[in-house]
């Protein structure tokens, strides 16, 4: 019995460390895009005297 309980734990770690990762990775990808998101729109959003 407490070897199956031991089991199930170790999955249930495994199984949160995964979900970790994958939401880690997503804020990641999210934060790159953001960040290429705000400097394009701070590129945009440069007044033209500024490129003469």
């Amino acid at each position: 019995m407490s070897h199956k309980s031991a089991k199930e734990t170790i999955s249930c770690q495994d199984s949160s460390n995964l979900v970790i990762a994958i939401y880690g990775s997503d804020v990641i990808q999210y934060w790159i895009m953001a960040k290429r998101h705000i400097f394009a729109f701070l590129l945009l959003a440069k007044p033209p005297r500024i490129t003469k």
